[in-house]
């Protein structure tokens, strides 16, 4: 199993109790994973756990074995909601397997129950070599992947493996598999009442210790123009220069050639006002790279994701000798999902706060139709929301002419939620899904000995504004307005008064890589239903994609590069 993925480490350890063996892949050039004997345990942690002095009994607070172990001893099969970071922990007693991954599910996690056994890994083609498979792929898992109708219980692309829902435990023995929930988020949705000046200190306080637990020493910011990643380093350049005594380092992709793309104004900005030791690159590739060498390395094909782009990032920061990359991604799903609100305030009978938010949206260019479309939706029956989806298709939504839309109404109209859920729903957004690109990211990790760590997804800080109730987080219809207002001071206002948003299409057109997509879709051997190959065909010689076109024909290309290994 383990030399089915090199790339996470050639060093490897195993350890036996019972019916149980735990191995782990140990890259010397970032060693991630440990694996260790607890008296009558083993234990095997992949990643990292940041909170080790908050956990109680713990023999030795530099080893995350032994802190799983002593957070197991004493919360049982609960203890993954006492810790924090990015993680995967095994732990056995010889007879039991019990499995978790972080609350985001940013630490991997598949397996297999069959004949065969039980198999746990890191990577879906470990736990088939495991189970003695042969790898083979599953057309409808590819197609859902396509048409973007996957959720938390479909499996993986290579056929026979699953991988583990998000904030959940897995038991097994024999003949058994169990799940087991150890955190629910929706439990937090709008549980506390803040003043200013408290809303302020909690603000402040979450930053600082998400950032805080983070930081190694060899870090590098993944910097940009936007509020995310500038906010992150704003609360890590004071720490990180008074921990390392050195200027916090950032590094940030730049493109000269597109100027309505390039952000390097407001990178410099922050850079400046924070003292930060900015590195800028751009691109050398083309975005795409060889599809086939990625299907193969990540499993499967993995939508909307640029992996060979974030490959070059990895790269650049491990060339320059960083390790951890700091990210402010996942922001959006903390405090920018503002759809909704208006309906769940009323459906509350929080008729002031409804208003206010109606009035902002009249202020800020609403219209009556927009207001009356948004009072409706707040009792619209969830089958008129779907039939509403179904009938809508392509003139709702921009959709290429050579995709049936249909197939993707459908699969949106099969997840709409009552009307009374949809914006509980919506705040909790990070923990649906199964994470398909943070599984791809997780992979390319391991390839280029980097780890990404996001304080925006610490579970402290989730559970700060998960407890704020709707008309606090969202005041009013702008953007990220309350964060905008609890940075102020920190960010500077060049960045927090930007009305501009950065679309990177420019240099995405510019850089298609039409040979690369000819190849695998101009005439396939074989066809994925819900596909006009012919009018793509036109387009792909013209050379005439919209980014509609490329999205979906880079997710197709994917799609058939993955099915071509068989």
């Amino acid at each position: 199993m383990l030399a089915a993925a090199p790339h996470r480490g050639t060093e490897r350890s195993i350890l036996t109790l019972g019916r149980c063996a735990l191995g782990v892949a140990i890259n010397p050039a970032l060693p991630r994973a440990r694996l260790a004997q607890h008296g009558d345990l083993l234990c095997a942690v992949v990643g990292e756990i940041d909170n080790s002095a908050e956990v109680q009994g713990v023999s030795d607070p530099r080893d995350p074995t032994a802190v799983a172990v002593a957070a197991f001893r004493r919360h049982g099969e609960l203890f993954p909601s006492a810790l924090r970071g990015t993680f995967v922990v095994v732990i056995s007693d010889g007879k039991r397997v019990w499995c978790a991954r972080d609350h985001f599910g940013f630490g991997t996690l598949f397996y297999r129950r069959g004949a065969e056994g039980f198999f746990a890994a890191s990577e879906a083609k470990q736990v088939i070599a495991g189970a003695g498979l042969k790898p083979e792929p599953d057309l409808e898992v590819v197609e859902a992947i396509l048409f973007g109708t996957y959720g938390d219980d479909t499996p993986c692309a290579l056929k026979g493996a699953r991988r583990q829902p998000k904030t959940t435990v897995l038991k097994a023995e024999e003949g058994h598999v169990s799940m087991q929930t150890y955190w629910d988020p929706e439990a937090w949705l709008e549980t506390e009442r803040y003043g200013e000046k408290e809303l302020q200190e909690g603000f402040d306080h979450f930053m600082e210790l998400a950032v805080g637990r983070v930081l190694t020493g060899s870090d590098v910011v993944s910097l940009s123009g936007g509020i995310d990643a500038p906010a992150i380093a704003a609360y890590a350049a004071p720490s990180y220069q008074s921990r390392f005594g050195r200027p916090l380092p950032a590094l940030s992709m730049v493109f000269p050639n597109s100027p309505r793309v390039d952000e390097r104004k407001y990178i410099e900005i922050v850079a400046r006002a924070l003292g930060m030791d900015l590195h800028t690159y751009e691109l050398s590739g083309s975005g795409a790279g060889d599809p086939a060498y990625w299907a193969k390395l990540l499993d499967g094909p993995t939508p909307t994701l640029a992996i060979a782009e974030v490959r070059e990032n990895f790269e650049r920061a491990a060339s320059l000798g960083y390790r951890t990359v700091l990210m402010g991604d996942i922001a959006e799903f903390l405090f920018d999902m503002r759809r909704y609100v208006v309906q769940h305030l009323l459906q509350r009978g929080r008729l002031g706060p409804a208003a206010r938010h109606l009035a902002s949206q009249m202020r800020d260019g609403g219209t009556p139709t927009g207001v009356a479309r948004q009072l409706g939706g707040a009792v619209t029956p969830r089958s008129l929301q779907r039939l509403y989806l179904r009938r809508s298709g392509r003139e709702r939504r921009r959709f290429p002419e050579w995709v049936d839309a249909g197939r993707i109404t459908i699969g949106e109209a099969s997840s709409v939620v009552p009307a009374r859920q949809r914006w509980r729903r919506l705040q909790l957004g990070a923990f649906y899904g199964p994470g398909l690109t943070s599984e791809a990211e997780s992979i390319c990790q391991a390839l280029c000995a980097v780890r990404v760590r996001r304080p925006f997804a610490d579970v402290d800080l989730w559970q700060f504004f998960l407890s704020l109730p709707a008309e606090t987080k969202f005041p009013d219809s702008g953007r990220k307005t309350l964060v905008r207002r609890l940075l102020r001071g920190r960010v500077p206002d060049e960045i927090l008064d930007r009305t501009d948003k950065t679309y990177f299409n420019d240099s995405i057109l510019k850089r298609i890589d039409y040979p690369t997509l000819s190849k695998w879709l101009a005439h396939p051997e074989v066809q994925i239903p819900g596909f006009d190959y012919a009018k793509l065909g036109v387009k792909l010689e013209s050379r005439t994609l919209d980014i509609a076109d490329y999205m979906w024909a880079k997710d197709l290309t994917t799609a058939h590069a993955f099915l071509s290994l068989w």
